[in-house]
């Protein structure tokens, strides 16, 4: 057996340079959801809120009656699941992540929240300064507004939910590691 040494091949990720944001789109003739061709990085989210994170795998065993050992185990793994807090909540943001009804611009903006929960759905990519990103290609939303402590807080878009499996490069997966950028972002485009 041989073991090798993984100095200068480990894959250290840290220090995020931008969080992009492409919401799905469903098709009115189908009503079938797919991955849409616009989005926008999420510039402004507050330090230290981003995460992914998976929940603990859940066994369910059937005891065995004459030894410790379970006749059978099933084990489900747990979901991924992403959170941040931006605090940018302009049109897109209270459009496309927390569903909001949007009218007008500036001054004349207008942003309805939701009296019901509607289904959301984007890819979120979390990309690195090494080039390097981590992508939930299908996040089911559920986001909601934070307006607390606004004496020395700001009003914060808390964007979050669950990943669901789509299928990338014949691969059905909720999440996955890219060595290269997935959602290029236009510098001061619209």
């Amino acid at each position: 057996m041989a073991i090798n040494s993984k100095i200068g091949d480990n894959l250290i990720l840290g220090g995020v340079s931008r969080i992009v944001f492409v919401p799905w789109v469903k098709a009115q003739e189908t009503n079938v959801w797919s991955k849409g061709t616009n989005g926008f990085a999420l510039d402004d989210v507050v330090a230290d809120t981003t995460s992914i994170s998976q929940d603990e795998p859940e066994t369910n065993a059937i005891d065995c009656e004459t030894r410790d050992e379970p006749i059978y185990e099933n084990v489900t793994l747990g979901a991924y699941k992403f959170s941040c807090e931006s605090a940018n909540i302009d049109k897109d943001i209270l459009q496309n992540a927390l569903g909001f009804k949007v009218s007008g611009e500036g001054s004349t903006l207008k942003a309805y929240a939701p009296a019901t929960y509607a289904e959301l759905w984007a890819e979120v990519e979390v990309q690195f300064t090494n080039g390097t990103s981590l992508v939930l290609p299908k996040v089911k939303l559920i986001s909601n507004i934070d307006a607390s402590s606004l004496k020395t807080g700001i009003v914060r878009g808390v964007i979050g939910g669950t990943a669901y499996s789509t299928n990338v490069d014949g691969n059905d997966t909720p999440f996955y590691v890219s060595g290269t950028v997935v959602n290029k972002v236009t510098e001061g485009g619209k």
